[in-house]
């Protein structure tokens, strides 16, 4: 009898401390993560909370949060609001691709809070789809540093490819060029178009119809697009010596001589005008007659500056080079004759004097 109450005595204090054991391991907690946005494309950032649920009890605990690295890259971390709550230590750093975490209260004293222990930002740098898991592990002891159980959940994160942006396609409004219709000009002989004054102190007049032309040296003259070019005009002069020609097809003649003047259009016309520079000029036109259909007009080219209608230089140098002629014949002819005539005379006397020297010896 004295047996059996002495095992039941021993039964009864099994039971006590085994009721003490699992009421000193009855604390627990739980530890997720969870991302700002799972849906993310390439440039997002996201922040990760590491989220703590604690019964009391919870004296320390410690996580570690890994990341793909090829898909995210790691920007900063920081502790939490429920990490602020331990004493002895709370901290959060980068290791390699994993985040950890490590909080203690040196006392013994429990925790029981519920809220962020830390936080992680990432920037999303793959840019084709896929799946970004973020897993978590976590440990936790109580105020005996004893192992206290510590449920976790990490999250996944669904990348998208990044689209390529498409140009939007341009649409241009044609353009259409009315046609130009020029009247009639005639030159009067033997006379000097005077310039017309502007406001810039330039002078224009008549339009000129002729691909070659005579112009004078100093002066300026502005050239007329044909119609049957569109867009931005090119001009360029062969020789920039004799003259120039501006982006606007302004013509400066700075010395005697010829160049060719070209323009070259957007729409690939090419037109060239011969420029013939002197002291003078001398200006043919030819009348253009009006026109009602859309056809090219045949004006090419503003004088800008003074006409005179003189005779050409070959012509007055053609008529000095036959006087020159002239005189040179007749002075030849005159050193001729007065030769010869001196040359007879000589003759003549040596003739007289052989004579009398002949009679001399004879007698």
């Amino acid at each position: 009898m004295k047996k059996i109450k002495s095992l039941i005595s021993v039964l009864i204090a099994l039971c006590v401390i085994l009721t003490c054991s699992v009421v000193a391991n009855a604390a627990s907690a739980s530890v997720s993560a969870n991302a700002s946005k799972t849906n993310v494309t390439a440039g997002d950032v996201i922040t990760v909370t590491v989220s703590l649920n604690s019964s009391s009890g919870i004296s320390g605990i410690d996580f570690t949060l890994t990341y793909n690295s090829a898909q995210l890259e790691y920007q900063s971390c920081a502790v939490g609001s429920a990490g602020e709550s331990f004493t002895s230590m709370k901290g959060v750093n980068r290791s390699g691709s994993a985040i950890k975490g490590a909080f203690l209260n040196g006392d013994g004293s429990s925790v029981s809070k519920t809220g962020a222990l830390a936080t992680a930002k990432f920037k999303v740098i793959a840019t084709s789809k896929a799946s970004s898991p973020i897993t978590l592990s976590a440990t936790a002891t109580d105020s005996l540093a004893n192992p206290v159980s510590v449920s976790v959940s990490g999250t996944t994160l669904q990348i998208a490819a990044k689209e390529t942006p498409t140009a939007k396609p341009t649409t241009t409004k044609p353009t259409t060029t009315k046609p130009t219709t020029t009247k009639p000009t005639t030159t009067k002989p033997e006379t000097t178009t005077k310039p017309e004054t502007t406001t810039e102190g330039e002078s224009t007049t008549k339009i000129i119809s002729t691909e070659t032309i005579a112009v004078k040296k100093g002066n300026v003259y502005q050239l007329a697009k044909p119609s049957a070019m569109t867009g931005k005009v090119t001009y360029s002069s062969s020789k920039t010596g004799v003259a120039t020609v501006s982006d606007s097809g302004v013509i400066t003649t700075v010395a005697k001589g010829m160049t060719t003047i070209t323009a070259v259009s957007e729409n690939g016309i090419t037109k060239t005008w011969l420029l013939i520079v002197g002291d003078g000029s001398t200006v043919e036109t030819t009348t253009t007659e009006e026109s009602t259909t859309e056809e090219e007009t045949t004006t090419e080219i503003a004088i800008i500056g003074d006409v005179t209608e003189e005779a050409t230089t070959e012509e007055q140098t053609t008529a000095e080079t036959n006087s020159e002629k002239k005189d040179n014949g007749d002075e030849t002819f005159r050193l001729i004759f007065g030769t010869g005539a001196a040359v007879a005379v000589l003759i003549v006397i040596i003739i007289i004097v052989s004579m009398i020297r002949k009679r001399r010896s004879f007698m």
